[in-house]
């Protein structure tokens, strides 16, 4: 019996170490971390963890949605700044409808990001009544991040319970249309289930982790190699070549939208875009909810972020009848919550008309990646911009 009490404590000892070992051997193989990872939009690292936790002192975190796979423009970080050009490497993370309880997951999620450089853009149309749809969140949801939310002591219990309970509202609604993502009882108000679901939670989170170790490494294996490029951008000289490229890529239509987005999307249905927004509203919505959660978590991580406020296309809100004192009540309230918060405002919205500033009907165009890269790589060099 002593012998078998042994053997098996040997083989426990094993079998938990085996995934431990496994981990730091995916670790070792990431020897440096690839400029090629950092300026791709990888899900590793909207969903993951470990180049978010490893993210080097010389990389900007820029968060964003839809905006950060437009990379036709010439002026998107990928293009303009790549490799790290004028000193700050833009790392790239979000994709469609990863709004601003995406990005808190991110960053309440990340291990030590305190006196990391955060940019998180804002993207207007996520402030729809109902905000994030509940199918948009599951499908940008991370298990890891949210396991390592609810078993963080760097996040006050007032936090991790507004994260419950818009996991919770989000999967009612979820279930309501037949669907079902994730153990209910982690989100429960019970307390006994929630003392039962850390064992589950501690044990997901390691194998969540493994997982992501695996697939980092595997990523890193594929980047393709890459040097810093240490050339500095002449921003008046890119202006100029920006509005050139904005008047011949978007000469089509009188919106000054990409030519080929006018065509496909636009074009012959014009006519059906007139008033169509005449009672749409941003004054009231679930996502400004969603916005002061991002901003206590940054205060709870002492992270200092960069807020891009951008503006809607003040030509195409015209045409739609979304009015300018729809637009202003929208702007005056992110803004302002922005600024209460105390963190670094970028404010574009007041070049809602400005040429090329969007090149569709939401997207940054061809000035507005350019300036808001400016602002960013300021941002990077001295914080006070």
């Amino acid at each position: 019996m002593k012998g078998f009490l042994i053997r098996a404590g040997i083989f426990i000892i094993v079998l938990a170490a085996l995934p431990v070992g496994l981990y730091f051997l995916f670790a070792a193989g990431i020897r440096a971390y690839p400029l090629a990872v950092a300026e791709d939009n990888a899900l590793l690292k909207q969903s993951g963890g470990y180049y978010l936790d490893n993210l080097p002192e010389d990389h900007v975190l820029v968060l964003g949605s839809s905006e950060i796979n437009v990379k036709m423009i010439a002026s998107h970080p990928a293009n303009l700044m790549a490799g790290g050009r004028g000193g700050p490497v833009f790392n790239l993370a979000g994709r469609g409808s990863c709004q601003a309880i995406v990005h808190a997951s991110i960053l309440a999620a990340m291990k030590n990001p305190g006196g990391k450089k955060v940019a998180v853009i804002l993207s207007p149309q996520s402030y729809v009544p109902r905000g994030i749809m509940p199918d948009m969140y599951f499908a940008n949801f991370s298990p890891l991040q949210f396991c390592r939310i609810l078993l963080s002591p760097a996040l006050p219990r007032d936090v991790k319970d507004r994260f419950r309970g818009r996991m919770a509202a989000l999967s009612d609604e979820y279930e309501a249309a037949g669907e079902r993502f994730y153990p209910y009882e982690i989100i429960s108000k019970s307390r006994l289930a929630r003392a039962l679901s850390i064992p589950y939670l501690w044990l997901n989170e390691k194998i969540l982790t493994l997982k992501d170790a695996y697939d980092s490494y595997s990523e890193y294996k594929k980047a393709p190699a890459a040097e810093k490029n240490n050339t500095p951008v002449d921003w008046q000289a890119e202006r100029a070549r920006m509005l050139a490229l904005g008047e011949a890529e978007s000469g089509g239509n009188d919106f000054r939208f990409l030519n080929d987005y006018y065509n496909v999307n636009v074009k012959r249905k014009l006519e059906t875009f007139r008033d169509r927004d005449a009672k749409l509203s941003y004054e009231a919505s679930v996502e400004y909810g969603d916005l002061e959660l991002l901003l206590d978590v940054c205060k709870a991580r002492g992270i200092a972020p960069l807020v891009v406020s951008v503006p809607l296309h003040g030509a195409w809100s015209d045409y739609t009848g979304f009015t300018q004192r729809a637009r202003e009540q929208y702007y005056q309230k992110v803004n302002g919550l922005v600024s209460r918060y105390g963190a670094q405002l970028c404010d574009f919205t007041g070049k809602e008309y400005e040429p090329y500033f969007l090149c569709d009907v939401m997207h940054l165009g061809w000035i507005g990646w350019l300036e808001t890269n400016e602002r960013i790589a300021a941002f990077y060099h001295d914080g006070d911009q």
